[in-house]
Formats: structure tokens, sequence, C-alpha cells
């Protein structure tokens, strides 16, 4: 780029003057010359399809990120021992002649990669790897691993393992699983956020199946039995089969619960029948009454 402005002031002089700058910097004159027509060509056909330049520059970040489109195949990582390792298998070095041969950067494109005594990268630059997952998407594999539900961030993430072509992109980055897998991601919500509570934000419909599931557990204490409630997992069945399958964070619980009909509200709400595994006996219920009196005293029995 500082080739390309110096080049481009100095034509502005007459041409002899151009031929002696050209000289005193070893430059040649025919291939800058070639590389201005090119340019000129490519200004015209962008001109002709309605592509408009920018006046502000083009940041460093901006022309990588564009030529990584034509060159992505062309990148590499460090190793701990200094070599590279290429897409497809390909291991090389940055040629000695570089600026980047000493900084060795963690992540590089180059323009070509030759074999001579050993197999070198030319015209180097350095890029990070995000810049080659949005040029090069459709190449790119993902793998999510550990799917959980996340308390701060409120949904359900994972970890995302992203390569491209034998090179590891990114490993163990935390991204939002709903989009990704919308069934699996709901069922983890009503598992682990719902029925175990480790929602904080919790709507009112919620919070009231809440109290009716904490009722009949104070019922099992009274009855001093322990299999009353139907099991957790049955519980995590219900909300999975009537939440739709965009629910699996606070966010989206929130906006679905703001526009529940009737209709919906009544099938959220957990039934008798939903609860209990065995309705408790009228008898055995009697047997250990919440209130009594002793003598003039009143005692309330606390389970």
């Amino acid at each position: 780029m500082k080739l390309w402005r110096a080049y481009r002031t100095a034509r502005e002089g007459t041409r002899r003057e151009l031929r002696r700058w050209c000289k005193e910097r070893h430059l040649s004159v025919l291939r800058l010359s070639e590389w201005d027509d090119v340019y000129s060509q490519v200004v015209d056909r962008a001109r002709e399809i309605g592509i408009v330049a920018q006046r502000q520059a083009a940041s460093y970040t901006g022309v990588h990120r564009s030529l990584l489109a034509g060159f992505c195949t062309m990148v590499g990582t460090r190793r701990e021992d200094g070599v590279y390792d290429g897409t497809r298998g390909v291991h090389f070095h940055i040629f000695p002649g570089s600026l980047l041969a000493r900084r060795r950067p963690r992540w590089v494109m180059a323009a070509s990669i030759v074999e001579t005594s050993r197999v070198f990268a030319r015209r180097v630059a350095e890029v990070e790897p995000m810049w080659i997952e949005g040029a090069a998407s459709h190449l790119v594999k993902r793998e999510y691993l550990q799917p959980d539900w996340d308390e701060s961030r409120e949904e359900v993430v994972a970890r995302e393992r992203s390569s491209f072509l034998g090179l590891t992109l990114s490993a163990g980055r935390l991204v939002n699983y709903g989009p990704i897998a919308p069934e699996e991601s709901r069922l983890i919500f009503s598992r682990e956020a719902i029925v175990y509570q480790r929602l904080r934000r919790r709507p009112d419909w919620l919070l009231a199946n809440d109290a009716a599931v904490r009722d009949a557990q104070q019922m099992e204490e009274r009855l001093r039995t322990r299999d009353l409630l139907r099991s957790s997992e049955s519980f995590v069945e219900f909300y999975d089969q009537h939440l739709p399958r965009q629910v699996s964070s606070a966010a989206t619980l929130e906006h679905f619960s703001r526009h529940l009909s009737t209709e919906q509200r009544l099938a959220l709400t957990l039934t008798p029948a939903e609860i209990f595994a065995r309705l408790p006996e009228a008898e055995a219920l009697a047997q250990f009454p919440e209130n009594t009196r002793v003598q003039s005293l009143s005692v309330c029995s606390r389970w």
C-alpha cells in the first residue's frame, strides 16, 4: 500500500522524473505501469456494475479481509517450534526476506507458497483467525460441545470448536446454542432452568407452578413418604412438550409469556394429575393434621 501510494504521487510528475524515481528505488516502470492498468480496469468495471469507491482510505483490516476472499487457503498458524501449519497438511516457513520473518505472528496469509531449500511463504501478512471465518464460512467446520445452562448469560450455551481445512480457528468459545439446536436447547432449558430452578427471572405462570410443586412436596413431608410426586424428568417432559422450540433463554421465555393466550396459559398450568404419581388418601392426611389444639392452644405443624 505504501509503494502504491508513493508511485501514484511520483506519477503526477513527468515521465522522465518517474523513470528516475523508479531507478533510484530499483523498481520497474513497466511493472508499475501494468499494475496501474489493472487498477484502472477494476475501477472501470466496478463503476459499470454500480460499485462506488469509498472516500475514506481502507484500513489494514479492511484490505486484508478483502484479500482473504481470494487467498483463504494460503493461511497458516505458527507452532511452538516456529514452523507454520498450513491448510491440507502443508508446513512452511516465512521467507527470510519478509519483514515478518523475525516477528513471527500467530496467524499469517501468503500470496504464494514455494518450495526451494525449504517450503517458504512469500508476500506474507498478519491476519486474525476470525477474518478467515468470515471470508470462508462455507469451508469452516463447527463442533459444539458441553451444552448447558449458563446462569450469568441466562441462556443455553455450548463450547464451539471451529476448524478450517485442518486448522483450528477457535476452541472453547461460548456461543448461544438455542439457534443452533432448538429442540436440544429447549430440553436443556426445561430441565436445568425451569425444573432445577436455575432460572432467576420466572414469569407468573411458572411461579404458580413452582408453588404447586412445593405444596405437593410439603404434603410428602407431612405424610413421611417419597412416592407421591412424579419424577423430575416427567416435569421436564411436560415443559419440553408445551414450550415452543425457540424458547431456550430468559429473554425468549419472557417474550413468549407476554403473548400467552388463555388457552396456552391453561396448557402450561400443572394440574394435580401432572404433579402427583398417586393422590394421597384423605385418611392418611387426617392422621397428620396441619393444625391441632392442645388444651387452649392452637398448634400449627410445619413440615
